[in-house]
């Protein structure tokens, strides 16, 4: 029912992408959600390089389209396409991902571009590896905005990429008593991010702008 004692349950991609959906008629403020297992999104690896952005998949390495979405051979052979999701939007109630791991979060698209978007809820023990964000206005792995939100034992793992040469590179943390907020101005070139966030209101402990 949505209570802290007896949360709404996410166990796999296709509940992520409905719980995306139920967000755009309906906040969730005052409620309770619980990640039950780890959700592997796309089970390949994003290898972001100076020559290009590649995805490793089953030992063999694709060029990434970000044009179509799809992952290619060297030789132009369509041999995918990426399972997308958009962000989750104005969420202000509590998502525990109980120690599991969203895997291969892929996004891109222009406006805002994040797991989150406009941010007010809490979120906490989760791990996002292995993400690509490309483009979009703000953009971070976690939340490209957020307002009076809390994150606890946070950790993230991934490339975000931005779409325009007119803006600077730039990863900023603003955190006011209990208001956390990351995000990327568009950026020319990669920012990988690692970021270990033990607790609430603790800074970020490792960033590495490349």
């Amino acid at each position: 029912d949505g209570t802290k004692s007896n949360p709404y349950v996410i166990s796999n991609g296709n509940e992520l992408a409905f719980f995306e959906y139920n967000l755009r008629t309906n906040d969730y403020a005052n409620t309770y959600f619980e990640i039950s297992s780890d959700i592997i999104l796309n089970p390949g690896i994003f290898n972001v390089t100076d020559a290009g952005i590649f995805y490793i998949l089953d030992s063999n390495e694709y060029v990434v389209d970000l044009n179509t979405n799809e992952y290619k051979t060297k030789d132009g052979v369509v041999a995918g396409s990426f399972k997308t999701l958009d962000s989750l939007k104005n969420f202000k109630g509590t998502l525990n991902g109980t120690l599991h791991t969203i895997h291969g979060l892929y996004m891109n698209k222009k406006g805002n571009n994040g797991l989150f978007d406009s941010l007010e809820g809490e979120i906490n023990n989760l791990y996002v590896k292995n993400a690509l964000i490309n483009g979009g206005d703000t953009s971070g792995i976690i939340a490209a905005n957020s307002n009076n939100a809390i994150l606890k034992n946070i950790m993230v793992e991934g490339n975000v990429i931005g779409n325009s040469e007119a803006y600077n590179k730039t990863v900023s943390t603003n955190i006011q008593n209990q208001n956390f907020e990351v995000t990327n101005n568009i950026t020319n070139k990669t920012i990988n991010i690692q970021n270990n966030i033990p607790t609430k209101g603790a800074i970020i402990s490792k960033t590495t702008l490349t």
